[in-house]
This record gives structure tokens, sequence and C-alpha cells, in this order.
């Protein structure tokens, strides 16, 4: 007598990782990056107070209110996880402060920008004394685009820094996004 035994496996569904966006340059209003080697990415919900644009915010502002350069560059995006948050707020520095406060075109713009890491009661910043990079890659006015990628340390006064990498955001100028 012969005995046949049939083998059943069964998989089990799990749903996909997040992962980071793609570097892309056609405004998909992406923002992602690592902060000390962990995925970081805006999942903030809607909200209508007192801020309804919780992921992601953009104000991209050309010169004159026209489409030309320079622009003034204000971008935040925010995560919750757990029972906390963390938000990036990165700006270009406000008039008055050493670096100009304009953004003239494509390039390493570190050095234009004020950059905070917040994850309460924390506040990591970013200091002429680390090195760091925001490369823009596509600044086009007349399309509303602004794409680049970044990596730098931010440092905070009770708690030693940051160390964010594989940075990377396509968005439109003016954005206003959340996840419902």
């Amino acid at each position: 007598m012969f005995l046949s035994f049939a083998t059943l496996s069964c998989k089990k569904s799990y749903p996909p990782q997040p992962t980071l966006p793609p570097i892309t340059q056609q405004g998909y209003n992406t923002f992602g990056c690592m902060v000390d080697g962990h995925l970081w990415l805006p999942n903030a919900k809607c909200n209508f107070f007192p801020n309804r644009c919780r992921a992601i915010s953009v104000i991209v502002s050309p010169q004159n209110n026209g489409t030309r350069l320079p622009v003034s560059v204000r971008i935040i995006a925010m995560r919750i996880s757990g029972g906390g948050s963390s938000s990036f707020v990165i700006q270009t520095k406000y008039p008055g402060n050493p670096s100009p406060p304009l953004i003239f075109g494509p390039g390493n713009i570190y050095d234009s920008l004020d950059i905070e890491y917040l994850e309460l009661p924390f506040i990591y910043q970013g200091f002429n004394i680390s090195p760091g990079t925001v490369e823009i890659t596509k600044l086009d006015t007349l399309k509303g685009i602004i794409s680049g990628t970044f990596a730098f340390t931010l440092h905070a006064t009770y708690r030693d820094s940051v160390v964010v990498t594989d940075g990377r955001f396509d968005l439109q100028f003016s954005v206003c996004k959340c996840f419902n």
C-alpha cells in the first residue's frame, strides 16, 4: 500500500513595509529620510485645528509674487507615532541672519536655511558648526516644483544630536497634505 502526503503551505500575507520614497522631480509631494538609522515619513492625519496641513505643508514664495527667482522656502513635515510626534521645519533664514534669506537656484543651500527637528521636549537645530547638505536638484517656478536631497546632523541643548541621512523631497509650491 502506498501512502501519499500532500504538502499544503499557507502563506501569510503581510502589508508592505514602508520605505523611503524614490528620488523624483515631478512634484509628487513626497518627503522622507532616515533619523538615527530609522525610517522617518510624514503621516499625520487631517486636523482642522490648529493646523489642517499636518503631514506636509509647503510654502515657496517667488519674489514680487511672480514666477522668478529668488524664492523663500518653508517646509514642515510631521509624523505621529505611538503617543508622540516629531516634525521637521526647513526654511530660509529670516532677514537679519548672517546668510542670505533667499534661494537663487539649484545647489547646496544648507547655509541659507534654518533647520529644526522637534521631538518634544527636545528641539534639535542645525548650527554652522555641523556640516550638512540640502541639495536643491529642481527649482521650477513656472511649474511650481521644488525637489532635492538632504543629510545633516542636528544638535539639541540638553541632548546630544540626531543624524539625518538619505533625505529626499519632491514637492509642489503651496502644498497642504495630510492623511486620513
